[in-house]
């Protein structure tokens, strides 16, 4: 029997709203780093701005990897890609046993370019669709689904992250729609660079003669970015 992303006779007929997907077994961390770092953008006003992504500028952090490792007798189709406008789309399928992976990577680069501190103000909204089952259907892994957001900075140091997605099918098939919004607030010094971006990673692996498939979409990311200068350290009378 083959399979692919997604026979609704897996899954179910049912396709639900969401907020957060905590189903999973809070698997390990993925995707903290960057294959590439693109040239982040400038900020150099020296008063408050507020900039929309994707609407004004294309997010300038858009990877995407795969890899797969076919059964003796199966096949492994795994794929990544993203653009600059806010979709991304990870996908595996696995036919009589194998292993494969798809990982997506999807935000934006910045530097402060100004002699101040600065605070950053993000408002990140994202959309999303995943799916994941096995065949037979059983509640066991085979395939699962993940996605984050990290903030991470240009000396490596993560500054921020938050686990959106968690799901395996140790918990049954699924087939779901999501939408998350995110609200944080860094303080870059002058010269200070900060990546903040999603990571999403699909992941299958099962032996033959089962069959496995998962699938993120992101549907639509929007971020609204707000600088504005941090106000003055005061010093202690001396």
């Amino acid at each position: 029997m083959r399979i692919r992303v997604f026979p609704a006779a897996l899954v179910g007929p049912v396709m639900l709203v969401l907020g957060l997907l905590g189903a999973g077994c809070g698997g390990s961390r993925f995707g903290t780093d960057l294959s590439q770092r693109p040239q982040p953008y400038a900020l150099a006003a020296p008063t408050a701005t507020t900039l929309h992504l994707p609407q004004e500028r294309p997010f300038n952090i858009t990877l995407g990897r795969s890899n797969r490792a076919p059964g003796l007798n199966g096949s492994v189709e795994a794929d990544a890609a993203t653009n600059g406008q806010g979709t991304a789309d990870a996908r595996v399928s696995i036919q009589q046993g194998g292993q494969g992976e798809a990982l997506i990577q999807l935000g934006h680069a910045l530097r402060n370019d100004t002699d101040r501190q600065t605070d950053v103000d993000f408002l990140i909204r994202v959309q999303f669709e995943l799916e994941a089952a096995t065949v037979p259907a059983e509640n066991r892994p085979g395939a699962s689904v993940g996605l984050r957001l990290y903030a991470r900075d240009q000396r490596g140091r993560l500054r921020h992250e938050a686990v959106l997605v968690d799901y395996t099918t140790e918990s049954g098939g699924v087939q779901r729609i999501g939408q998350e919004t995110v609200r944080l607030t860094l303080t870059l010094a002058p010269g200070d660079a900060l990546d903040v971006f999603l990571a999403g990673r699909v992941v299958g692996e099962v032996e033959g003669p089962r069959s496995a498939a998962a699938r993120l979409q992101i549907r639509s990311l929007q971020y609204e970015i707000t600088t504005q200068p941090a106000p003055a350290v005061r010093t202690a009378p001396s």
